[in-house]
């Protein structure tokens, strides 16, 4: 009878110990789906100001593209309605600034 009761006492300290690595084990389950949560919030919030700042990259390249084009198209709609008094500023040395110099010297030509 000595050795059943051992066994029971075993049996029962097995469990016990069993029971607290369950437990451990849900622990860490835990700690890794916050991690994985945490992880995953921090990606989007990442991608998400990532596509803002590409947002707001892309509009002022747009308008320093667009600015200048859309000041020579106004003059020359001004020029065909007969005013040649028009000139267009823009101070960039690209194909834009090319095409505002371009437009200048025509004004000039037809003022004088």
């Amino acid at each position: 009878m000595v050795t059943c009761k051992r066994s029971n006492s075993s049996k029962r300290a097995s469990n016990q110990i069993t029971g607290l690595r369950s437990k451990e084990v849900e622990d860490v389950r835990l700690d890794n789906q916050k991690a994985f949560t945490n992880s995953l919030y921090l990606i989007i919030g990442v991608a998400a100001l990532a596509m803002l700042l590409t947002f707001i990259v892309v509009s002022i390249l747009i308008k320093g593209i667009v600015g200048p084009i859309t000041k020579v198209k106004i003059a020359l709609q001004k020029m065909a309605t007969g005013d040649i008094t028009e000139t267009v500023k823009v101070n960039s040395r690209d194909e834009v600034g090319a095409m505002a110099k371009a437009y200048n010297e025509t004004q000039k030509y037809l003022v004088t």
